[in-house]
């Protein structure tokens, strides 16, 4: 899902936040909007993609295994300075906000699961969909946010978001480990 969605928003943003955000246009020049886009979602994906096909060995999988740990840190860095940066109105955002994302990411999850089980899949695969449709590109939208639109005040919901998404996450796992060690 999450590659997929990879794959769409370097084209389909750029062209629909205008439509949404009509004052955007004047600032996000469209080919250098795309061109961006492509470049931090597009071009890792499909580097990845091939880098797995290609590389079957030993060494290949400890670097894939590193390279998913590195991510994951820059991740928590780049969510670290934005909140660091935006102290002072991201406070204001754990009202609605919070139980806004809250609910979208536990929706996301649940239509997860919900179209898993429509296609009769077992419940690993209900899981995964769960967690990957609940789970959504924050890091894009704060990207788009800072470096594209240049207003670091837009970063703060989906930055919200990429902090508490984890919370349902977290417990859903907990949930199906728990159950398997029942089992």
């Amino acid at each position: 899902m999450t590659a997929i969605s990879s794959l769409i928003i370097p084209f389909s943003l750029p062209l629909l936040l205008p439509l949404v955000v009509p004052e955007v246009s004047a600032t996000l020049p469209i080919k250098t909007a795309i061109l961006q886009l492509v470049m931090v979602t597009l071009l890792p994906v499909l580097l990845g993609m091939a880098l797995n096909h290609r590389c079957r060995s030993a060494r290949f999988e400890r670097f894939a295994e590193f390279a998913g740990r590195t991510a994951l840190w820059a991740l928590f860095f780049t969510v670290a300075v934005t909140l660091a940066a935006n102290t002072k109105v991201f406070y204001q955002l754990f009202s609605v906000a919070s139980v806004a994302v809250l609910s979208l990411c536990l929706l996301g999850m649940g239509l997860g699961a919900l179209v898993a089980k429509g296609f009769g899949e077992d419940g690993i695969l209900a899981k995964t969909l769960s967690i990957e449709v609940g789970i959504q590109n924050a890091g894009t939208a704060i990207f788009v946010a800072v470096v594209q639109l240049k207003q670091p005040e837009l970063a703060l919901t989906p930055l919200l978001y990429g902090v508490l998404m984890n919370i349902p996450v977290v417990v859903l796992i907990a949930l199906h480990r728990r159950r398997q060690l029942s089992s």
